[in-house]
């Protein structure tokens, strides 16, 4: 297998091995290899992880090349820069919970703000997807006019699936009329944009709803601005360059950027 790599960022949860098997039969529709990532504080930590990932996909794909690498940084600047030449980059999610939600920003919703090139999204809490929700799909959620490369993915994604492929318009519909719409879709394809003069993370409230209770995986695809734009600050947003949180070995631990007033990584606000 050739071409640009599937890459599936893991730490070990049981979220990142469902978002494992995803990536999996990703690469293969795609004939691509499949890389897997740990992000850790240290390059000797990651061996039984990703050993156990490694194992479990060449059981159940054998003919899928498979290749493992523990990465030492933050799991965000690591899989986005990974991710700018990757075919697909793969996330597990955990939907938001009260407080520590406030509190926590999750890799899967950094990743969202900041890719650079398309990200699948797979929610931890998620049955296999488009398994008894009637008729398979892929749904194309369209806002804004320059939606070329998400509508160009969505299209070759259905095709690669042999489904359907069903457009909505996400302007001027209710998030919750858009997450209702992803039943019975094998995944939902949206774009994304960044503004050089809004740094950090900030996604809409369409994308949060989607993140967090759509009923099938979730596919950004960024625009060709949005790209520029986030190459240019950087995959933190900010042009900084972050270490690891050495205080955790395992589950992808990062150390937030502190921001200048307000909680870590809050930018200033206006």
């Amino acid at each position: 297998m050739t071409g640009r790599p599937v890459v599936v960022g893991m730490d070990g949860s049981t979220v990142a091995f469902g978002a494992l098997d995803v990536a999996a039969a990703e690469a293969l529709r795609r004939r691509a290899p499949l890389e897997i990532v740990y992000c850790v504080p240290e390059p000797d930590i990651g061996g039984p992880v990703l050993a156990a990932a490694g194992a479990r996909v060449r059981q159940r794909y054998p003919g899928l090349t498979v290749r493992t690498e523990a990465a030492v940084g933050d799991p965000v600047e690591v899989l986005v820069e990974r991710g700018r030449d990757a075919a697909l980059t793969v996330v597990g999610h955990r939907a938001a919970r009260p407080f520590t939600g406030l509190l926590v920003r999750s890799v899967s919703r950094r990743m969202a703000a900041r890719t650079l090139g398309p990200l699948l999204v797979v929610r931890g809490d998620l049955p296999q997807h488009g398994a008894g929700r009637g008729e398979h799909q892929v749904l194309l959620g369209l806002e804004h006019d320059d939606a070329t490369d998400c509508a160009g993915y969505a299209f070759a994604d259905a095709d690669r699936r042999q489904v359907a492929l069903r457009v909505t318009a996400l302007r001027g519909t209710s998030a919750r009329a858009v997450v209702d719409a992803t039943a019975g879709a094998d995944a939902i394809v949206i774009g994304t944009r960044h503004r050089r003069d809004r740094p950090g993370p900030r996604l809409g409230r369409v994308t949060s709803a989607l993140l967090d209770h759509a009923h099938c995986p979730v596919v950004l695809v960024p625009a060709p601005t949005a790209r520029a734009a986030v190459a240019t600050r950087g995959p933190d947003g900010t042009g900084r360059r972050h270490r690891p949180d050495r205080g955790s070995p395992g589950g992808g631990a990062f150390r937030a950027p502190r921001g200048p007033r307000g909680m870590p990584g809050e930018p200033r606000q206006a």
